[in-house]
């Protein structure tokens, strides 16, 4: 008959069996139902054995074991997996759907200013001051021309006219005869030769000069054979800066002309007579000494103003004049030589100062060459 002793230790030793299977199945981390399911039928039968001599106490044993054990099992594994699993489940569409859905956002546009381009070569501007009161024009240094120029192409302007036979050289006092002919030819190629009346006057002259310089020709103001057939032939006159302005005024110095261009269009040719480039120093009509250069400047001006009528100055008369830089005018004069003899201002003939101011507007171009 087993002692108390002995049932003792064979019940010890099924707690330590079945503490020993408890570990093996918490270490086994995953399984979790599975493992209680099998397990369980172990934990009874190892019990059962030391049954052989006292089933009740064995079996009572084995019932407390059985009965236990798997709910504590099961309790404490259940959570674990089901943690596990949530955690992945979880994770899985965090990782792959974010990038399916988002759509990039357009980058806004820039704000940055254009990349800055070089700045144009600077040209030097023109002396502009202003003339002493009461004086033609002030001290002024030549500048350089500003702009592009094109060598000036002779090129038709004007109809081709049969004049008929030149009984003879016209000249300032002809009268009638070829004088209207002539008259009317030089008004056709815009070289104002003033009312078309049958008499060779200083404004008729004046224009026949123009344009003997149009061709290289001593501007005599006589008209022999050589002008007469060539007044027949469209003018052989091209502006020297093309497209520099609408309605502009060109001025050559070397050929002593003035042309006004309206759409490209020439309006007017005449001779002028510009500064003579002599240094001077002249008494005014007060006892005042009036020094400078007659130098007419060259560049790109502007019309700037004028005035109406006679303008008194120390060093002339000056009717109707428009001033394109400083004391620097275009104007009438009674005295237009055929050689530069102004103080630096563009003399033109008086006949065409009556109107030249419409003709030209403030700010208009003035090109001086």
């Amino acid at each position: 008959m087993p002692t108390r002793q002995t049932r003792f230790i064979g019940g010890g030793v099924a707690v330590i069996l079945l503490s020993v299977a408890l570990a093996a199945i918490l270490a086994s981390g995953s399984g979790a139902d599975d493992v209680v399911s099998t397990q369980a039928p172990t934990t009874s039968t190892a019990v059962a054995a030391p049954s052989t001599s006292a089933p009740r106490v064995v079996s009572s044993s084995s019932t407390t074991t059985s009965t236990t054990m798997p709910p504590t099992t099961t309790t404490t594994q259940a959570p674990t997996t089901t943690l596990a699993v949530e955690t992945t489940t979880t994770l899985a569409p965090t990782t792959t759907t974010p990038p399916q859905e988002t759509t990039p956002e357009t980058p806004p546009a820039s704000d940055a200013p254009p990349a800055p381009t070089d700045p144009p070569a600077e040209q030097p501007a023109p002396d502009t001051t202003a003339a002493p009161p009461g004086t033609e024009g002030p001290v002024i240094v030549e500048v350089t021309q500003p702009v592009q120029a094109t060598t000036p192409t002779p090129a038709p302007s004007g109809p081709t006219t049969v004049l008929g036979p030149l009984p003879g050289p016209l000249q300032r006092g002809s009268k009638d005869g070829a004088v209207p002919t002539l008259q009317q030819r030089l008004k056709d190629l815009h070289l104002d030769p003033g009312t078309v009346d049958g008499s060779f006057g200083t404004t008729t002259m004046y224009a026949v000069q123009a344009f003997q310089k149009v061709y290289g020709l001593a501007p005599t103001g006589v008209v022999t054979e050589a002008e007469w057939n060539l007044l027949q032939q469209p003018l052989a006159f091209s502006p020297k800066y093309p497209g520099q302005g609408a309605n502009r005024t060109e001025v050559d110095l070397t050929r002593q002309l003035l042309s006004v261009w309206h759409n490209e269009q020439l309006v007017l040719l005449t001779h002028v007579s510009t500064g003579s480039q002599i240094a001077y120093c002249e008494t005014t009509t007060d006892g005042r000494q009036a020094c400078g250069n007659a130098i007419t400047p060259t560049g790109a001006f502007k019309y700037t103003r004028r005035i109406e009528g006679w303008r008194e100055s120390d060093l002339g008369k000056l009717y109707n004049p428009v001033y394109f830089v400083g004391g620097i005018a275009v104007h009438g004069a009674t005295s237009v030589p055929t050689h530069p003899a102004s103080h630096g201002c563009v003399r033109i003939p008086m006949a065409i100062a009556e109107y030249f101011p419409t003709l030209v507007q403030n700010g208009n171009p003035v090109f001086v060459y």
